[in-house]
């Protein structure tokens, strides 16, 4: 990860040095011509900007930028799958070629694994894993029309505020903004680049491991838990806390340093070690706050009591006692102490208060209750609030929920429990006035102007936990919806290195109805379905690395199923890869996917950069991935984004097609907030909404203005 890399993932923009001479126009446009490979060209701004640099900083500029671009894109590895002149050479081939080129193949795999696996393995030549030697034809030029990036003019003060709106965000951030905000921190004065708060506590948490500055920390970490995933961040773990850390042996230097934070952490230190009981635990034992007599008496107190195991009423253990005893009276005093705890359980006292009877605090118990939580709501995030405000605005008794559990690993629970009914009438307000609530605190934020809103951007979510999003070309949140590019054939892409031994990696696809039945599929053992579908081939080793590919035409897959049942009718494609050697995607050197749309299969190489839609890094310490779903009926892809362990031994679609079409139920048809009613919200509370584009101030849509791939600044400036 380098500056520009970064510059052209958040901004697609780049910086140029002070300029030493001229350059022509002809040599601009040549170095323009050679971006449109990998569909990219220059913004007008950055022509002319380019004129005047030398030839020499302009030649530079390219051979700087060219292997950036090309990793963004997938194009910096080489594309040779099993069958070279794929589509045609795999849909033209007999049954018994392709049978023999995957027994031969899969053959000498097993006897490489034999012989690594010998006692005598370093002394034997390891031999080569079978490929059919095809000789690659010719191909038609690529006929496809392309949409080209246009590479922008950036500056300083924007490539530095990058990092001010990662580390302002107010919900979780992905992976790879973890990455650029670490290597922000290695830059020199960054911390003038600091905002005024960091919000977000695991972010807080991380910088306070890569500063280890006592002025970062005296301002920023203020709890218990707080120094918890600073620990944990120290340790490499997950801060959200989801998942076991294992704690490094700290430095005595740095023992003192998480004690005495512990120390000022407050009057709730004992309870806020009972919130994560075994992780602290674990984490006294490397800390020996003994060792250092009455210097943190506080700290000390509170591990006797967690050690020991000594009676203490937590804030929720009150809590619970009074809703159980029905003293609602009670249970809200003590949670107004708490206003996001509050959020979270209003639902369930409006339902205790409503189904009650006699009612516990009178007819008019709801709206007291209400009355209460509107008092302490100013206090609770923006995020919460609106997830919240969603939650009251569609509630239904019926109504599945879906839940992304917190840790680095992005995996979707269903909930189909039913709610009890709440009356309209107690929802529709609970809403309203949650609503106004956010306005008001948006209120407060500088004036939008005129502002227009594009109503495509219903179809996108909040991104509220992006903590264990994939590295994308593109990020948005799971559940969005994009239109798809023109075209028929839909073209997914695998590529990947082995890691420690010889590793599969299976790239197939599930055809589902509208029920999420499976219906049909690609993979491995089914290379080839009715002139509609094409594998490019199992490749079971890449010491060299290795690709896969899967060709869907839409139209002719939708003609053979024409004449069947409506049970039988495709509907989704799902994107699937597996790793059938089990080994986690993390421990990879390098293995990335994703998907293009062409016009003709046929026309252009198999892979061609400039028709790439998506592209995303597998990193996770997953198995199975599902990058993304095909809504064939409305044309969309679905961004899903769901990474998994494996759930037998044999990992492939087929073991998993339960959990997968269960999953891509919950992904299609999650409820969830959009990005048109949070600016709706916005406008309302701070500007005026206007029905032409041309006129605006301020501008919301799919490709204008405020995307809603800029999630950084959605989280930063919209969730504050």
């Amino acid at each position: 990860m380098n500056a520009q890399y970064i510059y052209l993932a958040k901004k697609n923009k780049i910086r140029l040095s002070d300029s030493k001479g001229v350059c022509s126009a002809a040599t601009v446009l040549t170095l323009c011509k050679n971006l449109e490979t990998l569909g990219y060209t220059l913004s007008h701004k950055l022509f002319e900007a380019l004129q005047n640099q030398s030839e020499q900083q302009v030649a530079e500029i390219y051979i700087n930028l060219l292997p950036d671009l090309k990793k963004l894109k997938g194009a910096h590895r080489r594309f040779r799958p099993m069958y070279p002149n794929f589509p045609a050479q795999v849909m033209d081939a007999s049954e018994c070629e392709l049978y023999l080129n995957a027994m031969m193949h899969y053959w000498s795999a097993w006897i490489q694994d034999l012989v690594s696996a010998s006692a005598e393995s370093d002394s034997l030549a390891k031999p080569a894993v079978f490929l059919p030697d095809y000789e690659t034809e010719e191909r038609e030029p690529l006929t496809d029309s392309v949409k080209y990036q246009a590479i922008g003019l950036g500056d300083e003060a924007e490539f530095y505020g990058i990092f001010t709106t990662l580390a302002g965000a107010n919900s979780s951030i992905s992976e790879t903004d973890m990455e650029i905000l670490k290597w922000y921190t290695t830059q020199p004065e960054i911390m003038k680049y600091l905002p005024e708060r960091v919000p977000y506590k695991e972010i807080s948490a991380s910088l306070s491991a890569w500063f280890n500055s006592e002025e970062f920390d005296s301002k920023h970490i203020k709890t218990a838990t707080d120094v918890l995933r600073v620990a944990v961040a120290m340790s490499g773990g997950d801060v959200s806390l989801a998942e076991k850390t294992k704690f490094i042996k700290f430095k005595r230097k740095v023992r003192r340093s998480l004690l005495a934070l512990l120390e000022n952490a407050g009057s709730s230190l004992t309870e806020d070690l009972h919130r994560y009981p075994a992780a602290w635990k674990r984490l006294g034992e490397i800390l020996h706050p003994g060792e250092y007599g009455s210097r943190y008496p506080k700290t000390i107190q509170a591990f006797n009591v967690l050690r020991k195991n000594l009676p203490f009423d937590t804030h929720s253990s009150l809590v619970e006692k009074a809703i159980i005893t029905r003293d609602l009276i009670t249970a809200v005093a003590l949670l107004q102490e708490r206003p996001g705890t509050f959020a979270r359980r209003l639902d369930h006292l409006l339902r205790l208060q409503y189904y009650k009877n006699p009612f516990v605090l009178g007819e008019e118990g709801c709206d007291w209750i209400l009355d209460n939580f509107i008092e302490v709501a100013h206090d609770i995030s923006s995020a919460l609030l609106i997830q919240v405000f969603h939650h009251f605005a569609h509630r239904k008794a019926d109504r599945t929920r879906y839940f992304f559990p917190k840790g680095q690993v992005s995996k979707v629970q269903v909930d189909e429990k039913q709610f009890l009914e709440l009356p309209v009438q107690i929802t529709s307000i609970v809403a309203n006035r949650i609503r106004n609530v956010l306005v008001k605190k948006f209120s407060k934020l500088p004036s939008l102007g005129n502002c227009y809103i594009d109503e495509a951007l219903m179809s996108h979510m909040i991104p509220f936990g992006q903590r264990s999003a994939a590295k994308s070309l593109r990020t948005i949140a799971r559940g969005s919806r994009v239109a798809l590019p023109e075209g028929d054939c839909v073209r997914f892409f695998l590529w990947w290195k082995n890691g420690t031994g010889r590793t599969d990696i299976d790239l197939a696809c599930n055809i589902l109805n509208e029920h999420y039945e499976v219906v049909s599929g690609i993979n491995y053992w089914s290379l080839r379905q009715d002139g509609w579908g094409a594998h490019s081939g199992d490749i079971t080793s890449a010491p060299n690395g290795a690709c896969e590919f899967i060709d869907i035409s839409l139209s002719k897959l939708q003609l053979n199923y024409a004449s069947k049942l409506v049970l039988q009718q495709p509907r989704y494609l799902v994107m699937q890869l597996y790793s059938y050697t089990q080994q986690p995607y993390c421990d990879l050197p390098e293995c990335f996917a994703g998907w293009m749309m062409r016009k003709s299969p046929r026309s252009g190489e198999i892979f061609e950069a400039k028709t790439v839609a998506d592209k995303i890094d597998l990193t996770a310490n997953t198995t199975v991935c599902v990058p993304v779903i095909i809504d064939l009926k409305k044309r969309e892809m679905v961004w899903s984004d769901i990474s998994l362990k494996s759930l037998s031994a044999i990992n492939n679609h087929r073991s998993s097609g339960a959990n997968i079409s269960k999953m891509a139920k919950a992904i299609c048809e999650m409820n969830r907030p959009n990005l048109f009613d949070l600016f709706c919200m916005h406008v309302d509370a701070r500007g005026k909404f206007i029905g032409d584009k041309s006129k605006a101030d301020t501008i919301f849509s799919l490709y204008e203005g405020m995307t809603p791939y800029e999630n950084d600044r959605i989280k930063s400036e919209f969730l504050s």
